[in-house]
């Protein structure tokens, strides 16, 4: 009994250390957004672990994965904030909720009911009230669009159409269809998920003529307006990323050969910042990696000359842009970091 009672004692000794030591640190200097801009691949970052969005200055996150076996109970699907040197958590969501997104003051997400009766809830920031705005069908991607205003997709029509809920904080409007629409030149680009959920990119010609731009597979697609032209992010394979110009050519910018990709991108000014991870092929219990790959990694493009130059052995998930003083980035141990034009880390706020 009493080597049961000593062999206890160590074990929970270890644990205690091991929690104490493999907690994350937290940056203690402030964490302030200035003069935020519109970059909707902020809302598209499908493959980042950390969700990051910024509101009123403040940085927030939400975590999808655990990174430690140990630190489930903390950060683990909760909506937490920068503020004051820490990090203050402030809503926790159960295992049968998904979030949304956050802007305009208020984190919306999900509770799922099942058979069309989900419902879509809304946190204010400032005050933790929530408010249950709509049940029905859930939909899938949800987006800001250049005006500031929150779309959130909640089902398909019956001619086989996307609707989404404009979100005002406590209320909604009607129920629309609705596309995010960037001019280049003559033509008007839109994305519009197809039946499979992934966005197909049109072209609209002056006279009214749509069609679907010939881009290869992919599990997304998403429009990044730049400088002088749109940037065309195509997750998921090989071919990464695409240029669109003002006469409308289409430019293919980065591919590597791979069987699938995990992939990350974001802009400022003339550069495009690119992280890929790449699968070889199927394995026994899930994909393959190439064996000592030099290829993955972070790179960036210049949108001027198309040079592409690897800067990084580093991958991140997630790659973020909020008010071009610096870029935020994700790895998959849910590590945060600010970066600079250069992609060097600045500094750790959450490793």
């Amino acid at each position: 009994m009493k080597k049961k009672s000593i062999l206890f004692c160590c074990i929970l000794t270890v644990l205690i250390f091991l929690y104490a030591i493999i907690q994350p640190k937290i940056t203690h200097r402030p964490v302030v957004i200035h003069n935020q801009n519109y970059l909707p691949s902020n809302y598209h970052q499908n493959e980042t672990n950390i969700e990051l969005w910024t509101d009123d200055s403040n940085l927030y996150f939400y975590g999808h994965t655990i990174p430690t076996f140990l630190d489930w109970t903390r950060y683990y699907r909760c909506l937490c904030v920068f503020k004051d040197g820490a990090v203050s958590r402030l809503k926790k969501l159960d295992s049968d909720c998904g979030i949304i997104g956050l802007a305009n003051g208020y984190f919306y997400y999900w509770k799922f009911v099942g058979q069309g009766h989900d419902q879509i809830y809304s946190y204010d920031l400032s005050s933790g009230k929530e408010t249950c705005l709509y049940t029905g069908q859930r939909g899938t991607i949800s987006f800001l669009d250049k005006n500031g205003v929150f779309y959130i997709a909640i089902n398909i029509s019956k001619n086989g159409e996307h609707e989404y809920l404009p979100a005002y904080g406590t209320r909604t409007g009607a129920a629309e269809r609705h596309s995010v629409e960037y001019q280049m030149g003559d033509y008007l680009y839109t994305a519009e998920e197809d039946a499979s959920l992934c966005e197909i990119i049109y072209q609209i010609s002056p006279d009214g003529r749509k069609e679907a731009l010939p881009l290869p597979f992919a599990n997304h697609r998403t429009i990044i307006p730049c400088e002088k032209g749109l940037l065309i992010h195509n997750e998921g394979a090989g071919k990464l990323l695409y240029w669109i110009n003002a006469e409308g050519g289409i430019t293919e910018l980065f591919s590597v050969p791979c069987m699938t990709s995990v992939s990350a991108v974001t802009v400022h000014g003339t550069k495009a910042y690119l992280s890929f991870l790449r699968y070889a092929k199927s394995g026994e219990i899930g994909q393959v990696r190439y064996e000592n790959d030099t290829s993955e990694g972070t790179y960036i493009i210049d949108l001027e000359s198309f040079c592409v130059k690897k800067v990084s052995d580093k991958i991140y998930c997630g790659l973020y842009n909020f008010d071009d003083t610096c870029l935020y980035a994700c790895d998959e141990c849910c590590h945060i970091y600010k970066l600079d034009f250069n992609a060097d880390i600045i500094e750790a706020l959450i490793s």
